[in-house]
């Protein structure tokens, strides 16, 4: 029940947790619950945030692009 509290007051767990509310099914369902959700929160986390080099790519085109429409106002 801890880790239940430890959840809610962590914010992006609790919006996690509003955005899927089956989550609160599995906790009362079972004690063990908060270790599958902490492999589903990390796995969601790691599927939405970008790596590095993903933001990285996305900033060098901006920059290219950028670059090619200066040129052509030139």
């Amino acid at each position: 029940m801890q880790e239940y509290y430890n959840m809610l007051n962590n914010k992006e767990q609790r919006d996690f947790i509003r955005m899927y509310p089956a989550w609160f099914k599995e906790f009362n369902r079972s004690n063990d619950a908060h270790l599958n959700f902490n492999k589903a929160f990390d796995a969601a986390k790691k599927d939405a945030t970008p790596s590095r080099l993903v933001t990285v790519d996305k900033h060098l085109k901006t920059a290219n692009l950028m670059i090619k429409l200066l040129k052509g106002f030139s």
